[in-house]
């Protein structure tokens, strides 16, 4: 049998040998749902390949989840361009902070994630952590729906007597799913967890985020198998959210971020084209002006598709500015954070107005 990747395995007295757990983060111990007390040789062999299997990549799991397509169809996920940098980043970084553009379908493959930890490991609980309460619940319906519908024998069970509810999840070994909704106070953050997601940052206001900071972060340090998906369009620049992504991403000598930082360049996902709603193809919308042209120049994998994508959202999303795009779809990974004013700057305007406050905090010290 071969599997992605080209891995190949054998069964030998009912069980895989030889298949590499490519996809199973660093210090997660597996949990293949016996009850407690129950050690893992007596296992059902089925039962124990198939957990494992989940892990043979970094997006096995993915492959098996039933999700809700645009056109409102079930499918068994693919995960897109953006996913997988997204999983390949979350298997080998603890700390993953992603700057993604809109409609990127990040915070779905982030939640799944968290519930493939939270389903097979061995004592991890798991906080999802959100400005709004609807956020909160919309992430928790594609985890109970895709929990629901996956083959019976992947499944892990959950607590005796529960069932799986927007506000927790709680699996038979004590393991649990639950969320934040951070609105206008600050997160009540209490015992830490193993696996935080926070969708949208950039959303929520400066002291929540120092909340956030102050509260979680620590709490993450001290678990060395702890993990933590932070995910955001740009927000305002200058912000705390802004200066962990400069340090993560560009750090200045003598800088440390725990951070990873990932870009996605929206320009590379193939989604991000026009196509007419009843054939499929590519729409053609004319010859590139000059500023277009530019652009699909100086970015490498850009096609003229995507450049009309970018002319109609502009035109119609953005009422014909360029910096409201930006904001929403950067054109680089520095660009697109705004001032109070809604400006939008590049990553050079930005490297330069972050320079001058700097000097202008050193002049005052003189003074």
């Amino acid at each position: 049998m071969t599997m992605r990747n080209s891995q190949e395995f054998e069964t030998v007295n009912g069980r895989l040998v030889n298949l590499k757990l490519n996809g199973l983060p660093k210090g997660m111990k597996l949990w293949y749902g016996q009850d407690i007390g129950v050690e893992e040789d007596k296992v059902l062999d089925e039962k124990w390949n198939a957990v494992r299997l989940m892990f043979a990549e970094p997006d096995s799991f993915w492959r098996a989840c039933w999700i809700r397509t645009e056109e409102d169809e079930w499918c068994l996920m693919e995960p897109t361009h953006f996913q997988l940098q997204m999983s390949d980043s979350y298997q080998n970084f603890r700390w993953n902070y992603y700057n993604k553009p809109r409609q990127a379908k990040a915070s779905t493959a982030a939640a799944l994630l968290i519930l493939r930890d939270t389903m097979y490991g061995d004592s991890i609980k798991s906080t999802i952590v959100a400005q709004k309460r609807e956020v909160c619940d919309e992430l928790m319906d594609r985890i109970i729906d895709a929990y629901e519908r996956m083959d019976p024998i992947v499944v892990n069970p959950l607590k005796k007597g529960t069932k799986a509810t927007r506000e927790r999840i709680e699996f038979a070994n004590g393991n649990s799913i639950t969320t934040i909704t951070v609105g206008a106070k600050g997160p009540g953050v209490g015992l830490s967890r193993s696996r935080y997601l926070i969708t949208e940052g950039c959303e929520m206001e400066a002291h929540i985020i120092r909340d956030l900071t102050g509260k979680l972060l620590p709490g993450i340090n001290k678990r060395p198998n702890a993990r933590l998906i932070w995910e955001t369009t740009p927000g305002a620049f200058g912000s705390q959210m802004y200066n962990l992504w400069q340090k993560a991403w560009a750090p200045k000598p003598g800088q440390f971020s725990r951070f990873n930082g990932v870009f996605f360049k929206w320009w590379e996902d193939p989604s991000y084209v026009l196509r007419d709603q009843n054939t499929g193809e590519l729409l053609e919308l004319g010859p590139l002006t000059e500023e277009e042209q530019a652009f699909m120049d100086s970015h490498p994998g850009c096609t003229r598709h995507h450049v009309y994508f970018r002319r109609v959202e502009i035109q119609g999303t953005f009422d014909g500015s360029i910096d409201g795009f930006n904001n929403k779809y950067p054109p680089g990974a520095l660009d697109g954070w705004s001032t109070t004013k809604e400006q939008v700057f590049d990553g050079a305007a930005v490297t330069y107005l972050k320079e001058m406050r700097e000097r202008s905090a050193e002049i005052d010290e003189i003074e």
